[in-house]
């Protein structure tokens, strides 16, 4: 179970309201109760497990008293094994009939508190060499037990030749049983810690301290029945000490870890053990010490073996105690903490379920209240079809009274209906011959009680709570607009035939007069008159042409846009191709890459033949006209701007050009109408955007479109 977790990775600090917020539906206070249960006390456990963790200040102590252990444990070996090579007894023996720490031995804790000291470099190959040394160590211990087992000798034991050996002790060179025992031990802890079988190695490395401190109880005591232990003979003094000291140097190097943890915990557990634990060790030991050496002097052997024995035990046993009630403690006052972190996890739980229903009571009257003042028709029904919610506008669009809606069906609101059979998805559900729809939109025309025909766009979507189906509906009165569309229609109808119908009236004198004037032509001797002939024929023209643009203008917006993604870039490339093609002069059309938009493609053909024509034609005669077509991002709404420049001169009054019959400045041969650009502007508008004219960097006019978005 986890602990409960804040963003700063610290535990408890999860707002219980936040908890709610992301784990409990609106609209739903009374399952805040879910965040209330009986696992809320053990992760507020783990929560106070987490905080009780080793305290890093007194793990960073415990690991230098771990290193200046390995460090003793060094040097106490090194000093042994200078007093083989120098000859010197005092430095590896305690008296001339006491045991010797043999030079092995030496050797063999010299390398474990080496060991001890490189278990704490934060390097790499710091836990390789760890190992190595362990299993080196251990390794010789092994096959200095198979001595004792097999009953015989290795040539290495004293390769040297230093040891004479000891007066009816263990062979020359050769470590004694208990101290080969306790090397081992102290080896297999280094390696399994090394591991991360991080508790079996400190259970390993206690062993091998109990029995070191029995062995100096025994020096201490002068019972020599504590060291020698029978058959494994005697410990050393001095290997007794180093077995001591490499046992602590294990325990304390992972005193965050395994149950050593408890020593270097933030609970009263760890407070007592700290405090108590060397009490309860040393007390009886340094007691029966006292009374052995200050009592009577009368006092025998066996009295001192014996109280030995008793302070030994009382040790031990003692310091057993002190350490299993203070890991009852610790597991008590987690317990306890954590019941209090639960208990205020459960009220702040209850205090943020009241403000969640408080919030939710508040959501509920705004929403009634924006339902109440709609002035769309609002009614809702469960997978019945009764209505069991409305609001005002509902009852004056159906001429029904609150009584007469509420608990009636909806389909029996109104006399009859007739909905577009595509989405009549609800109809159908009712008539509980399909499935339930999901959310969507469209028109209804249906009678009410009252007799009024109405036509309705209505919103309907679906809500699931708890398995359960509620349906919910915005209808609208659409009759007046919709009358009023198809009054529009039918004076764009009108307005459209009008307009062909003037055209045609128009055409036909133009077509006359050019006819007359043709015939005119064949008549003619004079030259001048031949130009008065040509001018007729030329005004006859253009009238023509003028007829044509404001009938295409007329047309623009009557029929729905055709939305397809349009290659801008493909499109310019041909219709500027047409355009030089037809040119009466030469001129040169650049076409840069332009975005793909939705649009008209007829439409956008018709508004860049429009733009590129124009600055063909109207760039002075006195230069050959270079027309640039390229776009950009507009920086506001992040929609393309096309632009179509060219090195025409700069225009001035700008609005007025986009105005129907508007031109620009132009010479005696320059053909227009002055309709093309207000083509541009509406056809801009119809696809949501606008068209304006600028000055470019170069001074030439610059004529823009901005067009709403991709596809």
């Amino acid at each position: 179970m986890g602990a409960l977790t804040g963003e700063d990775g610290r535990p408890g600090q999860m707002s219980i309201t936040e908890r709610l917020r992301t784990s409990s539906r609106p609209g739903e206070p009374e399952d805040a109760a879910h965040v209330i249960e009986e696992a809320t006390l053990q992760r507020a456990i783990d929560a106070k497990t987490i905080a009780s963790l080793p305290q890093a200040e007194l793990v960073r102590r415990l690991g230098i008293a771990a290193s200046a252990a390995g460090a003793l444990v060094v040097l106490l070996g090194s000093v042994v094994l200078v007093g083989w090579i120098a000859d010197v007894p005092s430095l590896y023996r305690l008296s001339p009939d006491t045991a010797s720490t043999k030079f092995s031995t030496a050797l063999a804790l010299t390398l474990l508190g080496l060991a001890v000291l490189i278990s704490h470099v934060r390097q790499p190959w710091a836990p390789r060499v760890t190992s190595a040394i362990a299993v080196v160590v251990g390794a010789y211990a092994v096959l200095t037990v198979s001595e004792y087992a097999l009953d015989t000798t290795y040539p290495w034991d004293n390769l040297l030749g230093l040891d004479p050996g000891d007066l009816g002790g263990d062979s020359a060179g050769r470590m004694s049983l208990a101290t080969a025992v306790g090397v081992l031990l102290v080896a297999v802890a280094i390696w399994l810690v090394d591991r991360g079988q991080v508790m079996a190695g400190q259970l390993v490395a206690s062993s091998c301290l109990v029995v070191g401190m029995v062995t100096l109880v025994g020096y201490a005591y002068g019972v020599e029945s504590l060291y020698t232990l029978g058959a494994f003979k005697s410990i050393a003094l001095r290997t007794a000490v180093g077995l001591v000291l490499a046992s602590l140097g294990v325990l304390l190097r992972r005193s965050d870890g395994g149950y050593m943890s408890l020593i270097s915990g933030n609970t009263a557990g760890g407070i007592i053990v700290r405090r108590f634990l060397p009490v309860a060790t040393l007390v009886p030991i340094t007691g029966g010490l006292a009374v052995v050496h200050l009592g009577d002097t009368g006092t025998g052997d066996n009295s001192a073996a014996l109280i030995a024995v008793a302070a030994t035990l009382v040790g031990v046993i003692g310091s057993a105690l002190v350490w299993l009630q203070s890991s009852r403690l610790r597991q008590v006052d987690l317990r306890r903490a954590g019941a209090e972190d639960a208990f205020t996890i459960a009220r702040e739980a209850i205090e943020a379920r009241d403000a969640i229903a408080e919030e939710l009571a508040a959501s509920q009257r705004r929403t009634r209240a924006i339902i109440a003042s709609s002035t769309a028709a609002y009614i809702s029904f469960g997978p019945d079809g009764v209505v069991d919610d409305c609001n005002s506008a509902a009852l004056n669009l159906f001429g029904l009274p609150l009584d007469a809606v509420l608990g009636r069906r909806a389909s029996d609101l109104v006399t009859r209906s007739t909905v577009d059979g595509s989405r009549s998805q609800m109809m159908a559900y009712l008539a509980g011959e399909g499935p339930p729809p999901g959310d969507q939109r469209y028109e209804a025309a249906f009678v009410t009680q009252d007799g009024r025909n109405l036509t309705v766009d209505i919103a309907l979507w679906t809500l699931t709570d708890e398995s359960q189906l509620s349906f919910h509906a915005f209808i609208s009165d659409v009759t007046d607009r919709k009358q009023v569309e198809v009054e529009l229609r039918r004076a764009n109808d009108d307005l459209a035939d009008f307009s062909a119908a003037m055209a045609h009236d128009l055409r036909t004198p133009l077509t006359v007069v050019k006819g007359f004037s043709s015939m005119l032509r064949g008549s003619l001797e004079g030259k001048r008159e031949e130009d008065f002939v040509a001018r007729i024929e030329g005004a006859a023209d253009r009238g023509s042409r003028l007829i044509d643009d404001i009938l295409a203008f007329a047309q623009i917006g009557r029929e729905a846009l055709s939305h397809r993604p349009v290659e801008l870039t493909t499109l310019a490339e041909h219709v500027a191709a047409e355009l030089v093609v037809a040119a009466d002069r030469p001129a040169d059309v650049r076409v840069d890459p332009l975005p793909r938009v939705s649009g008209d493609e007829a439409l956008m053909r018709t508004m860049l033949s429009n733009f590129i024509g124009n600055a063909i034609k109207y760039v002075p005669a006195d230069r050959n006209p270079v027309v640039v077509v390229d776009s950009v991002v507009d920086a506001e709404t992040g929609w393309p701007v096309i632009r179509v420049s060219d090195n025409g001169d700069a225009l001035t009054d700008t609005d007025r050009l986009f105005k129907m019959f508007e031109r620009g400045a132009a010479d005696d041969r320059t053909v227009g109408s002055g309709v093309g650009l207000a083509v541009c502007r509406r056809i801009a508008e119809l696809h949501g955007g606008r068209a304006w004219l600028e000055t470019s960097e170069e001074g030439g006019p610059r004529f823009c479109v901005l067009l709403s978005g991709a596809p």
